[in-house]
This record gives structure tokens, sequence and C-alpha cells, in this order.
């Protein structure tokens, strides 16, 4: 997947965020997304939904069954931003918008510490800077204009 050098699921009206594994794909040069299905774009401002507390330790938690209502996806196995297994410590999730190719999209951050959501580059230009728990933001008039 890291070979990825078009991204095209523009008819995909279902899909309103993406894994953050998906920059690791350095080749990706072009994409087409549906950007007013995506969470948080500019025209119709969709929330963010909230996400889990973070844990620090997945002690009592089957990384490779979760209820995707709760936790975004049915599994997860490694940290989104170190690569380093979950089951070895905890789930931070986190959303953050960045650009991938040519659209910014809202990516799903699966971190296993607060030391990787640290770690995560800020929001794209015109997006909220920094990660986020979910729920409705503000979007001020100074996000996008």
């Amino acid at each position: 997947m890291t070979s990825l050098e078009e991204f095209t699921p523009h008819t995909s009206y279902r899909l309103h965020w993406f894994p953050y594994e998906i920059t690791r794909c350095r080749k990706l040069a072009r994409s087409t997304v549906s950007t007013r299905a995506l969470f948080g774009n500019y025209k119709l401002r969709p929330p963010f939904p909230r996400l889990q507390p973070s844990l620090d330790s997945v002690a009592d938690l089957d990384p490779e069954n979760l209820d995707p209502r709760r936790w975004g996806a049915t599994v997860t196995h490694r940290c989104s931003v170190c690569d380093r297994p979950i089951e070895q410590s905890g789930l931070h999730q986190v959303w953050i918008s960045l650009r991938v190719a040519t659209d910014v999209l809202p990516l799903l951050v699966n971190a296993c510490s607060a030391a990787c959501v640290a770690a995560l580059p800020g929001g794209a230009r015109d997006h909220i800077p920094t990660p986020r728990k979910g729920g409705r933001v503000d979007q001020s008039a100074s996000y996008w204009d």
C-alpha cells in the first residue's frame, strides 16, 4: 500500500474519515475524495464523533475485536505513529486533519501513548491545528477564510 500513487474514493459518500496510516503512502500524489461527506468539512461542518477516553493499558480491551461504533475500527494492531504493537501499551485515539495528496482529510489516529499523540504534525492550513477527541469544534471563520 505504501506504493499507492492515486487514491480515488470520490463516489464513496459513506467514507467520513480515513486512517492516519494513509500518510505512509509517500508516493501518493493524486486524490479525488468527496469532501462534502467528510467530518469537519467547511460547508456542512458535520461534527467529529467523540472518541473513547485514552487507555494507558489495553489489558481490559481486545484490540482484535473492537466495536466500530465505539472505536471507529473493528481491529487495531499497531500504533499509527510509531508502528509499535498496541497490545504492548495503551490506546490513545485522536482526530487530525492533514493534507494527503490533493485533499485535506480527517484522519483517525490510534496511538500507543500520549507521546505519540504529541509527535503528530500540526493540522492542515486553515483547519484545526491540534489533535482532538471529537465532538463539535469551534470552526470560526478564521479557519476557513
